[in-house]
């Protein structure tokens, strides 16, 4: 199984969430960048949910990568193909690319 996401308290909308004049502008983009990065998953731990997932529930290595994709997303983790290796860790393309990155 993958791990659930993090979970950040966001504020009430009755909460002031405006820039007060003591406060860097760049300061929301900044903890936007911050929680970004939050929910971001290792190569490591990637790979290891997709073959927990392939064995788990007996798939075939493109089923287990489309599963673990999913669930993924599910969870709130979108754009994983621009920071990890999605292939499948044991197959040929897979190696290879995890040995470029």
């Amino acid at each position: 199984r993958v791990p659930p996401p993090t979970r950040r308290r966001t504020p009430h909308p009755s909460q002031n969430t405006k820039l007060n004049q003591n406060q860097n502008p760049n300061q929301n983009t900044m903890q936007h960048q911050k929680r970004n990065t939050a929910n971001k998953i290792s190569q490591k731990t990637y790979d290891e949910t997709l073959l927990e997932n392939q064995d788990l529930f007996d798939l075939s290595p493109t089923a287990a990568v489309t599963e673990t994709l999913s669930q993924l997303q599910t969870q709130g983790l979108s754009g994983l193909d621009s920071y990890l290796v999605t292939s499948h860790p044991d197959s040929e393309r897979g190696r290879a690319e995890r040995e470029v990155r």
